[in-house]
């Protein structure tokens, strides 16, 4: 299957390496430019960056614009609702940002993007929620690019965490050919 590997950036400003390995092309794929890593996933209403975790502090001012119930399910959460605008130096695609967080386990619920001319680009919507080791995790997640009329589900089963630790090694890129999965268990 094909992996997707994140390295996150160490130096301030810099940007986080991203990595593709997909078995028929045989090595990994460095995504190096904003055209590889706003690339669609697999086809998908996602992105490369989408996928991984990102630290917005850089790029964004952030602010509480309170907190509203969210619905997600049978289930309601209380969610803090933040507003976030790109800075003046930032080189971004979306400039305003509006996320709903849930107050207690911290995790995204929902997300709105909004591009250089106010409109809405893309949404993130969880649809389902599930416990993992006591917290409340996201299953199941819409996504949905506003601009193309396109839309992806995102569903998470069987999280459970390796057999044994994964050393730091296998998470490099020369390392993406060998790694095979069921050596830890998945």
């Amino acid at each position: 299957g094909t992996i997707f590997l994140m390295h996150d950036a160490q130096e301030e400003g810099a940007d986080n390496r991203l990595w593709l390995f997909l078995p028929f092309l045989g090595i990994p794929k460095e995504l190096v430019n904003d055209d590889d890593r706003g690339g669609s996933f697999a086809g998908s209403s996602l992105s490369y960056e989408d996928l991984g975790d990102q630290d917005r502090r850089d790029d964004y001012a952030a602010v509480l614009l309170g907190e509203e119930e969210v619905t997600i399910g049978d289930l309601t959460r209380t969610a803090y609702k933040i507003e976030s605008t790109a800075k003046p130096e930032a080189d971004v695609d979306e400039l305003r940002t509006i996320l709903w967080i849930d107050k207690e386990f911290l995790i995204m619920l929902k997300m709105e993007s909004y591009n250089d001319l106010g409109n809405l680009s893309s949404t993130m919507e969880v649809q389902e929620l599930a416990e993992f080791e006591g917290k409340l995790t996201a299953s199941v997640m819409l996504a949905t690019d506003v601009s193309a009329g396109s839309s992806t589900t995102v569903t998470i089963s069987g999280r459970r965490r390796p057999d044994a630790e994964i050393a730091d090694a296998v998470f490099s890129p020369e390392n993406l050919t060998a790694f095979k999965p069921v050596d830890w268990g998945f």
